[in-house]
């Protein structure tokens, strides 16, 4: 009988096989920098102890800044408020002043019969003057007229001399308003020469004695002391705040800013 041959495996320990991860190029080195635990954790900590106080800042920002914007508000209406009642008194008062004045008794005397009370002239102008000198030194000039509107004479302590206004001396609405029996003021006058701004004040002199409107007296009154108290208020409400006073239409009649005097805030109506 045969006998069989074990079949044997060798090895060949000298040429080792390779593995196919031998064959796989060496892994690139990452750009990225990797930081100490350290700092990570200082980082961190920043984060966390900032992060709540920002949170808190925007919160209290968003719920108190209605009330800044209101409260900014309120002072500025308090302030435009006051200043308005004071200008209003200013003008007020003048006007008061005015008519005290004009309805003397020498004047009314003069008013009834003016070319038979011409010898009155003298002194109705001497005291006139004196009091513009020393108590209404704004009242730049006085002009009298007769109810239809025609001059009679005028004064002035700074020599200046009746000038019409466009087509007339005194117009045919302010003779009408003249005509009602009230105070009243006309628009607002101003010369870029002299940088000086009035307006005209109308007191109608009427008599009770003979009913009667027996003349009106125009005084042109400088607006200086007006632009005072608006020239004031420039900055007193924060950086580049300034006032202003508009008319009936929006038109800026006193404005620090010479460029922006006279123009509208916004557009003007066409029946303005």
């Amino acid at each position: 009988m045969a006998k069989g041959v074990s079949p044997v495996l060798s090895t060949n320990e000298d040429s080792p096989q390779k593995q196919a991860s031998d064959w796989l190029p060496p892994p690139k080195p990452s750009g990225r920098r990797s930081f100490p635990l350290s700092f990570r954790i200082f980082f961190w900590l920043i984060i966390v102890a900032i992060l709540p106080l920002a949170i808190a800042l925007v919160m209290n920002y968003t719920q108190t800044r209605p009330t800044l914007v209101n409260q900014a508000n309120t002072t500025l209406e308090t302030d435009t408020r006051t200043h308005t009642q004071l200008i209003d008194g200013y003008i007020a008062a003048k006007m008061l002043s005015l008519k005290s004045l004009d309805y003397t008794p020498i004047v009314q005397q003069y008013l009834l019969d003016p070319p038979h009370g011409q010898s009155l002239l003298p002194t109705i102008i001497a005291n006139g003057e004196a009091i513009q000198k020393t108590i209404n030194p704004d009242i730049m000039l006085v002009t009298f007229f007769t109810p239809d509107g025609k001059q009679l004479f005028s004064y002035s302590v700074y020599g200046l001399k009746p000038a019409p206004h466009g087509k007339y001396m005194i117009s045919p609405d302010e003779i009408h308003k003249a005509a009602l029996g009230q105070q009243f003021t006309s628009g607002i006058y101003y010369d870029p020469k002299t940088h000086i701004s009035t307006t005209e004040i109308f007191t109608p002199v009427y008599s009770t004695q003979f009913k009667r409107l027996l003349g009106i007296v125009r005084e042109t009154f400088n607006l200086q002391q007006i632009w005072k108290i608006v020239s004031s208020e420039q900055g007193a409400n924060g950086s580049g705040s300034y006032a202003f006073i508009l008319d009936q239409n929006g038109v800026r009649i006193v404005d620090p800013d010479s460029a922006a005097l006279f123009t509208s805030i916004g557009p003007l109506s066409s029946t303005a």
